[in-house]
């Protein structure tokens, strides 16, 4: 409850409120991901925090279990592209500076 004080005394009671507060939304900035193949070419995907954290969701799983492979949008020609995960042999995540 508020109450104000002006020249002519002390208001009454406010109606009750309350507030709870809230943290400002993070803004997920873009990294990028290089990824290198058992033949030794690169791969690399520009790419958000959430792709990064379920790539690497996909990448830990169970040997044997969850899907081969992982998929790609390619931002230049909107053509998808999978690699499979027996083919990886280690990746990178490369922050971005803010743009």
């Amino acid at each position: 409850m508020v109450t104000a004080i002006t020249a002519d005394g002390e208001s009454g009671n406010s109606n009750e409120a309350s507030a709870t507060p809230q943290a400002a939304p993070v803004e997920e900035g873009e990294v990028l991901l290089r990824i290198t193949m058992n033949d030794s070419s690169e791969r690399q995907y520009k790419v958000n925090q959430t792709v990064i954290d379920d790539f690497v969701s996909w990448y830990n799983r169970t040997v044997g279990t969850g899907n081969t492979c992982y998929s790609f949008d390619d931002i230049v020609d909107g053509s998808k592209e999978y690699l499979a995960f027996e083919k990886i042999i280690s990746f990178k995540v490369i922050p971005l500076p803010a743009e």
